[in-house]
């Protein structure tokens, strides 16, 4: 080795540890000698071990050389991986750490505000800005100099808190808690919190007062042997929202194997979950997809396999929309539960019921009033038996529009209900419209009930209350395609007015009947004329046409 070479140590195999003595000696200290740490893990120069004409090379080190002090510029240099030489002092800058405990242990006076930091180790990884202030050490984007309370180092970064700069690791066997609660803390009042790609497991309740943003692919696991927080049904709360209008998007919850868990509760008026999916094993394990406790709030663009209640409201409630979202093999899809207190202004619409086990919707009023509801624009199949699209339990007073739904049964017909409550109140303000009812054991039980326009295919019973003393405005089709077959249209046991149009054409038989008298068609002429040829006519208003 000459003078003028340049000796990689690491290269050569000498172990990183190694003294800058011990190199010398290996090296017969050779004078002038250029020596090139690279990759170095500590602080390997001393004052005592610089010689004169030595020449330190500094390169892509986590550790950088500040130990140096009494270098004479000129004699002893040590010069950075920029080329640049230390100063007189010759204190070396050091520019790249693993993690935020090296990151404070750096000696704060070799730094001017401004100076960049890299931190390397996964997950933390970033750039830090060196500032001077008093500040709250966070552990996250905000790390104070050991050596000085009044300098800290910030992460250069905008947008939303990372989970994982909280040393969340979402490999799905590390507990993940308290690296969310510490980003959560960290976060100001006008910051997200993002959780990237990975499986989170967590052990305790995540009590958020920021909004939650996810990766489509980040999903969360409760450890059953964890400590929740319950909510009013005693169900173990992975997160619950505590901020007014906060909102947690984007986010999978794997229950399997799991019980009696719910994904989300909304705790606060106007809180938002949307494009979340919460997965279960089974409809009968007891767990919810997402349950909320105040008003206004919003429940969307989300999916629900095999929960034992997708969505449940646990307690009155003013404007809460539930729509647009998919209940895969649900027990009951939507569950409302007013506790006996008035509920008002619930739209539900545009949802997906797909083979629930139970409901589609469930609304238990415990003698109370429910206003304003309506369920309208759903989809619902089932093929199960004794399934039913809408049930009311116990309403003191009900009004509202079931409107525009498909609601479809199996084949077979078996005990599958479309909108069946046990019983409505005479005052009851219910609209049923232009429904579509098919392959149904009975399509609607109600009463006091106005029915507009709704339709019915293979349905065994259109309405199986006989005390239906409101409005019936049904829209009857008939098509007789054979020209042979008769075609009898019996209304069934109800009390009350059939309006609109009724056409028949063809060469079959039209035979009106009813479950006791006539028929009573109004509108006719005052006597024969104009009747159709073959009509039969008296002056009581029954008509026959054969």
């Amino acid at each position: 080795i000459s003078n003028s070479s340049t000796f990689d140590f690491v290269k050569a195999g000498i172990n990183k540890k190694t003294s800058w003595s011990n190199i010398k000696a290996r090296l017969a200290e050779v004078f002038g000698l250029s020596v090139r740490l690279y990759e170095t893990e500590s602080a390997m120069v001393a004052d005592a071990d610089l010689e004169l004409g030595d020449h330190v090379i500094v390169e892509e080190n986590r550790y950088m050389l500040y130990e140096v002090t009494n270098v004479s510029a000129g004699t002893n240099d040590v010069v950075l991986s920029n080329g640049l030489i230390a100063g007189q002092q010759g204190n070396m800058v050091n520019n790249k750490v693993a993690d935020y405990t090296e990151l404070r242990a750096l000696r704060s006076t070799v730094y001017a505000d401004g100076d960049i930091i890299n931190v390397t180790n996964d997950g933390i990884a970033g750039q830090f800005i060196v500032k001077t202030g008093t500040v709250t050490d966070n552990g996250i984007t905000l790390i104070v100099f050991t050596d000085d309370s009044n300098r800290y180092i910030k992460r250069d970064y905008s947008g939303s808190l990372n989970i994982r700069w909280s040393g969340a690791t979402g490999d799905g066997v590390t507990d993940d808690t308290a690296a969310i609660n510490n980003t959560i803390a960290a976060c100001s009042n006008l910051q997200n919190v993002f959780a990237p790609t990975g499986n989170y497991l967590i052990s305790s309740t995540i009590s958020s007062s920021r909004n939650i943003i996810c990766d489509p692919l980040a999903e969360f696991i409760p450890d059953a042997a964890g400590s929740y927080t319950n909510n009013i049904s005693g169900k173990k709360k992975c997160f619950d929202m505590t901020r007014e209008g906060g909102i947690i998007r984007g986010a999978r919850f794997n229950f399997t194997g799991k019980s009696n868990f719910v994904a989300v509760e909304l705790s606060l008026q106007s809180a938002i979950m949307e494009y979340c999916t919460v997965n279960c094993d089974v409809d009968t394990d007891g767990n919810y997809g997402c349950s909320s406790t105040s008003n206004a709030q919003i429940v969307q663009y989300n999916i629900f396999n095999r929960c034992d209640i997708g969505y449940r409201m646990e307690f009155e409630g003013f404007a809460n929309q539930v729509h647009r979202n998919r209940y895969e093999l649900c027990g009951d899809c939507i569950a409302v539960d007013t506790s006996g207190i008035t509920a008002t202004n619930y739209p539900i619409s545009y949802n997906i019921f797909n083979f629930p086990k139970r409901t589609g919707v469930l609304i238990d009023c415990s003698s109370a009033d429910f206003r304003n509801i309506s369920v309208t624009n759903n989809y619902y199949e089932s093929v199960d038996n004794n399934t039913i699209f809408v049930s009311f339990t116990n309403p003191a007073f009900i009004q509202g529009t079931i409107a525009h739904n498909l609601v479809l049964g199996n084949a077979s017909n078996t005990g599958q209900k479309g909108v069946y409550p046990a019983s409505l109140p005479a005052s009851a303000e219910l609209l049923i419209m232009g429904n579509s009812f098919a392959r149904l054991d009975t399509a609607l039980n109600v009463n006091n009930s106005t029915l507009i326009a709704n339709e019915y295919f293979s349905v065994t019973t259109r309405n199986a209350s006989s005390a239906n003393t409101g409005t019936i405005e049904e829209r009857i089709k008939v098509e007789d395609k054979t020209g042979l077959d008769n075609i009898v249209i019996r209304p069934g046991a109800v009390v009350g007015s059939v309006a609109g149009t009724l056409t028949f054409s063809n060469t079959g038989n039209l035979t009106l009947t009813s479950s006791g008298g006539d028929v009573i068609l109004s509108g006719l002429p005052t006597s024969s004329a104009g009747l159709p040829a073959g009509a039969l006519w008296n002056n009581s208003g029954v008509v026959n046409i054969v």
